[in-house]
């Protein structure tokens, strides 16, 4: 029988290819949750008054959202880890549904409520923590929904035999580049094509898509067997306490969170002046911090696995956040974010596209300290899926503490730190 010159091709692994079609949904899932970021945030000012306490009111309340879902979350998915697929898909139809509901109510319930409050108190404008309690208040209820994501996603995988480093990371990478393609496409495309209301309404959309598939994915997809036991990082090595090791990732990713959005306000405020345009400035400070995470837990979930001591890699992680915060300070002070609108000055035909230049040099000086902080999750989810059983909820805690650091950094920075300070001392 005469052999085929042909080699056939490899049909994917139905696990990876599985993982594949989710991690699909989750790119989508990230795009629509930063186009309604950035579009809450320029609502929010008619309510607040002030585009600075908008943004640390909106930066605030979504980091606590996000983590008391994941908290939450993950406890429930360790609990029913075959119901975890579905329950990605039920929240998310609750964030498309809660975003459709967003545009009359933020767009001109919240303000007219704001300002008829103040007219019965007989006040020219409610006091801001008044007024940051009703944008707070609205805000939690679709935050809450979105953190849950991640945990129910982690276990769904875990379940699958998925290495929690290694495609944990990857889920979390897409969804981030996700919502870094949705706050560029937002701030410089869809704002001024469909407006704020048009640019929510197909944010919710895509929501809600990716709701019904997950549903309809979580109808076909099989029980999957219990995740098999834990094994050691290796055979010779030591035994780690599973406990101790996720207090060590809950800790680190704490103080990488509280870092990462005190960075953050420093960044949109130093860009808002550079930009000239808060939106701008807004837009370009989310893409860059999304894109340097994303492409960070990309590259760190490729080298997860094959770390001995993870652990002790996430002290070496937050060495390097310290330095390369440093070294973003250096660089705006230096003018490097000026060098690609120099060259684009420079080369005919290209002179009108110094400005968008210019923003590109600020996403390449943030991206660094960006990358070192997307490179931080993959270590924490291998960490806390050291006992596949309990690995949700292990990293929906880490998520938490994440979230808490970086409402505290938020509010720190943005309220005390740069009044008191001035923006390089902060």
């Amino acid at each position: 029988m005469a052999r085929s010159g042909r080699r056939r091709r490899r049909r994917p692994e139905p696990r990876r290819a599985a993982l594949a079609g989710i991690a699909a949904l989750f790119f989508v899932s990230g795009v629509a949750a930063l186009v309604v970021q950035v579009v809450w945030t320029r609502w929010l000012t008619l309510v607040l008054g002030a585009s600075s306490r908008a943004t640390v009111t909106v930066l605030a309340a979504f980091m606590a959202g996000l983590g008391i879902g994941a908290l939450v979350a993950g406890r429930l998915a360790d609990r029913r880890p075959a119901r975890s697929l579905a329950w990605f898909g039920a929240a998310e139809l609750l964030v498309g549904a809660f975003g459709l509901l967003s545009i009359p109510l933020f767009g001109s319930a919240l303000p007219a409520l704001a300002a008829a409050a103040a007219r019965g108190l007989d006040l020219p404008l409610l006091p801001v923590p008044v007024r940051a309690a009703l944008a707070v208040s609205c805000l939690l209820v679709p935050t809450f929904l979105m953190g849950t994501t991640l945990p129910l996603l982690a276990r769904w995988a875990v379940d699958r035999r998925a290495l929690a480093g290694r495609d944990v990371g990857d889920l979390y990478s897409v969804n981030t580049l996700g919502g870094a393609a949705g706050a560029l496409a937002t701030g410089f495309v869809l704002i001024e094509a469909l407006g704020l209301s048009g640019s929510v309404a197909v944010a919710a959309g895509l929501d809600l898509g990716v709701g019904l598939v997950a549903l309809l994915l979580a109808r076909r997809t099989a029980v999957p067997a219990p995740a098999a036991p834990a094994r050691p990082d290796k055979p010779d090595a030591p035994p780690q306490p599973v406990a101790s090791g996720a207090a060590i990732a809950a800790i680190a990713f704490g103080v990488s969170g509280l870092v990462g959005l005190g960075l953050e306000v420093v960044a949109h405020r130093v860009i808002a002046v550079l930009a000239g345009s808060s939106a701008y400035a807004y837009a370009v400070m989310l893409g860059a911090f999304l894109i340097g995470i994303g492409a960070g837990s990309a590259v760190a979930a490729r080298l997860v696995e094959r770390i001995a001591r993870p652990a002790a890699a996430l002290g070496v992680l937050l060495g390097l956040l310290s330095a390369t915060c440093g070294a973003t300070l250096w660089l705006f002070d230096a003018g490097a974010w000026r060098a690609a609108g120099r060259l684009a000055r420079g080369l005919p035909g290209l002179s009108g596209w110094s400005y968008g230049a210019e923003m590109t040099g600020c996403l390449a000086v943030l991206l660094p300290a960006t990358l070192v902080l997307g490179a931080v999750l993959p270590f924490v989810s291998r960490i806390a899926a050291r006992d596949p059983r309990l690995a949700a909820g292990r990293l929906g805690l880490a998520y938490a503490a994440n979230t808490l650091g970086a409402v505290l950094g938020t509010v720190a920075v943005g309220l005390a730190g740069i009044p008191l300070l001035g923006t390089a001392r902060t």
